[in-house]
């Protein structure tokens, strides 16, 4: 899990833009990663490089650096931002209105993935 999705919920929990049942996973995240088997995904300058040229207009930097990360690793994105999940360089996983789980692939950087792909979640 990208360092910076932490970073992302702890901000918009602390600026009320979600409920207080995001405290738990604020307050007790290393935890539940262990718990988990998941890996943090720290922010390098090129992830921050390729986020701030990438010329893709999307307001959200949390956004913007999260789609670079997935870019550059070769990750799946889970996210429920259709603009995110449309960028022609990651391949993506959403949760659409109808409560169905959606898939996008994107021509990404060309790697191979195997049937069970790493991923990386947003929060939006």
């Amino acid at each position: 899990m990208a360092l910076t999705l932490n970073f992302e919920i702890a901000n918009k929990r602390r600026l009320g833009k979600l409920d207080e049942s995001y405290g738990v996973v604020v307050e007790n995240y290393e935890s539940f990663a262990r718990q988990l088997g998941v890996e943090s995904l720290c922010l390098t300058a090129a992830h921050t490089l390729l986020a701030g040229s990438m010329g893709w207009g999307h307001r959200d930097p949390f956004d913007c650096i999260i789609t670079a990360q997935a870019a550059l690793e070769n990750l799946v994105l889970i996210t429920n931002d259709a603009q995110t999940a449309n960028h022609p360089w990651i391949s993506s996983v959403w949760q659409h209105s109808t409560g169905a789980a959606r898939g996008r692939r994107g021509d990404g950087a060309g790697a191979a993935r195997n049937a069970c792909p790493p991923m990386l979640a947003t929060c939006s």
